[in-house]
């Protein structure tokens, strides 16, 4: 199940969403955590019921070492539990995500072709590995108690982020749940509002507009020209950033409705000035993670630490981030790419020279549009012919690679838009004051997605295979 199908936003969350209602006026806090455990191993099932047994066995494995790392009081016991847990919780993610590729290149390079069985990828197991690693971590550090079996259970496979995020922390959600009261009429308004917004960005500009022109794109990108090949990698640059972003305010705005408060993902990545500034709005809680419980520790561990240093450490964090994101190659070049722009961006700070706005934010998209080639590339080959494109190396003539369609250049024009200039969710969310002019808005986006999934179909949002 996912969020923008029929069967969702009609029925599924409508259901969840009063019987939580019920639920809180009642004041039934231990049953509204069965609830909302239940709904979420169901919302999982439908999906990926073949793999429900690995999430139940990863929540039972980590609800045991979170338990035990509270019940050492000797430092260097509960660190072992500590090095334990995220040794198992990794292990776990690269027998699944990761063996197979390992298995070819380590294979291909000693000439030994092991054969390994057909693993399916559980759905989610990228969040919920890497929100069950920060939970011990929290743990160890004393900064939560670790929670009874239901409340971890509950808090790490809560529908509205287990499939695609946002990752969230134990000691903002695990208080949430404790709490019975219920969303306030505008909070649930603005939650609706929040989650109508998401489906349009998604189904509209995702899918139907900015999805297609990648996809014809990069199948045909031996063929592109030069100002083809700009808009291929533009294409997808915006498909990814309205396809997650739209599936992280369905999130928060579903969050809202439940009376929960998700941490935001976005803020309005594009306009950023620099790479770092892009890495503090773009998929905000995985930039925290990678800061916190990856560079952080790295960083420690390299005594005395230097600039230099530092910077080599920053390089291999967003390396391990890029991986994380796919096995190929192509995932860990769009994190060694995106290292690499963030120490020279460290250097050129160094050197107190502010560049004119207009050259910060193109060398910044440049950038940015570069290294989703590499994220959305089947592999090298692939990549390699996008990015020469770009360059003009196929030519500069246009070669007819796309549909013809004033119409969908309209739209395309339309949603870089908003992503360059509109006030982004959270702005939105912030500001919002249920009106009609905002009831008469949200109903006609809710028709134009409900129309457009009827006709174009439904997708499952792209970090969903994450």
């Amino acid at each position: 199940m996912v969020f923008n199908s029929f069967q969702f936003f009609l029925i599924f969350l409508p259901a969840v969403v009063i019987m939580n209602r019920v639920l809180c006026t009642r004041g039934r806090i231990t049953a509204r955590k069965w609830f909302f455990l239940i709904s979420s191993l169901v919302f999982y099932s439908v999906s990926s019921v073949e793999t429900l047994p690995i999430l139940l066995g990863s929540l039972f494995m980590n609800w045991y070492i979170a338990g035990r790392i509270q019940s050492s009081d000797i430092g260097p016991l509960r660190q072992r539990w500590l090095k334990l847990g995220i040794t198992l919780n990794v292990v776990l993610l690269v027998v699944f995500k990761y063996s197979h590729f390992l298995a070819d290149n380590i294979g291909g390079l000693l000439g030994w072709h092991p054969s390994l069985p057909a693993f399916v990828l559980p759905l989610g197991i990228s969040f919920f590995t890497i929100q069950q690693i920060m939970y011990l971590v929290d743990c160890a550090e004393e900064m939560i108690a670790p929670a009874p079996l239901l409340e971890h259970a509950t808090f790490i496979s809560f529908f509205p982020y287990i499939t695609a995020g946002p990752i969230v922390r134990g000691g903002s959600i695990l208080p949430q749940l404790d709490s019975i009261e219920q969303s306030s009429e505008k909070q649930l308004a603005t939650g609706l509002m929040i989650f109508i917004i998401g489906l349009f960005k998604k189904v509209a500009l995702a899918d139907q507009s900015f999805g297609r022109f990648a996809d014809e794109g990069f199948s045909a990108a031996a063929s592109l020209g030069l100002a083809e090949g700009w808009l291929t990698g533009a294409s997808y640059t915006f498909q990814l950033y309205f396809d997650f972003s739209g599936y992280s305010d369905m999130a928060l705005g579903i969050g809202l409705m439940l009376g929960l408060s998700l941490p935001e993902n976005f803020n309005s990545p594009y306009k950023a000035l620099s790479i770092i500034d892009f890495w503090k709005r773009w998929h905000i809680t995985l930039s925290n993670f990678i800061t916190t419980y990856l560079y952080t520790p790295m960083a420690r561990s390299v005594r005395p630490l230097t600039f230099g240093k530092a910077m080599l450490v920053t390089i291999l964090a967003m390396a391990i981030a890029g991986i994380w994101h796919g096995a190929a190659w192509t995932f860990l070049i769009f994190g060694l790419l995106h290292g690499l722009a963030i120490v020279i961006n460290h250097y050129w700070r160094k050197t107190k020279v502010k560049l004119p706005w207009p050259i910060a934010w193109s060398l910044t998209f440049i950038v940015v549009i570069v290294g989703f080639v590499m994220f959305r590339a089947d592999g090298w080959p692939q990549a390699y012919a996008v990015l020469s494109s770009m360059l003009g190396t196929h030519g500069i003539d246009y070669h007819g690679v796309f549909e013809q369609g004033g119409l969908r250049y309209l739209i395309l024009l339309a949603g870089a838009a908003v992503a360059f200039g509109a006030p982004n969710s959270n702005e939105l969310a912030r500001n919002f004051n249920p009106s009609w002019r905002w009831c008469v808005f949200s109903c006609a986006s809710l028709l134009l997605s409900m129309l457009m999934l009827s006709t174009g179909g439904t997708s499952g949002a792209i970090y969903r295979g994450f």
